[in-house]
């Protein structure tokens, strides 16, 4: 895929269209262009376009069980998530803010590596981590493979191992860009 989207930003450039994409700078979100005669720095950006990470949540759900959603990883389907409830982002009980952060990979000292939500207004310690109901997590996104009931309460199942397939699938990276939606 990163080959493909390299390929087609190049052509792009040789073609002399200007092609214009969104992308994330440490804690905004702008557009660039790559303008019609290709140098070195328009490769650098076409390179960081399609070198970045960018995670998307979007909230499907809001219920006295938490906050149901999906991840998605560069557009790509990856896995459930739960969130509490919104509390208008009362700290330890309420899901964080829609909107668009960084992520850093963090050493916690409960849930051991994971990712860290930085700059979430009011609130710190926000990781990913798993947990299979919204009472596991004191604001965290929490990951699952699927859904399901147990003992009559919606649940998050193979937390543990999707939260392990996570780290696997952004090993390479110590920090990635979350846009979280609302679709509810």
């Amino acid at each position: 895929m990163t080959t493909i989207l390299l390929l087609f930003g190049m052509i792009m450039i040789w073609m002399g269209d200007a092609y214009e994409t969104e992308v994330y700078s440490d804690d905004t979100f702008t557009n660039q262009s790559i303008v019609k005669d290709a140098n070195c720095e328009d490769m650098e950006v076409v390179m960081s376009i399609v070198d970045r990470v960018i995670v998307t949540i979007i909230r499907l759900e809001e219920s006295s069980e938490g906050t149901f959603g999906v991840l998605l990883i560069n557009g790509v389907l990856f896995c459930n998530t739960l969130e509490p409830a919104d509390e208008e982002n009362k700290v330890n009980v309420s899901s964080i803010p829609a909107q668009q952060y960084t992520c850093q990979l963090h050493n916690s000292p409960k849930h051991g590596r994971v990712f860290k939500v930085l700059n979430v207004p009011g609130r710190t310690n926000i990781l990913f981590h798993s947990g299979a109901i919204a009472e596991h997590t004191l604001g965290c996104i929490l990951l699952g493979s699927n859904i399901s009931k147990l003992r009559g309460r919606r649940t998050l199942y193979n937390s543990g191992r999707t939260l392990s397939e996570f780290m696997h699938a952004l090993a390479a990276r110590d920090r990635f860009f979350l846009t979280i939606r609302e679709a509810y």
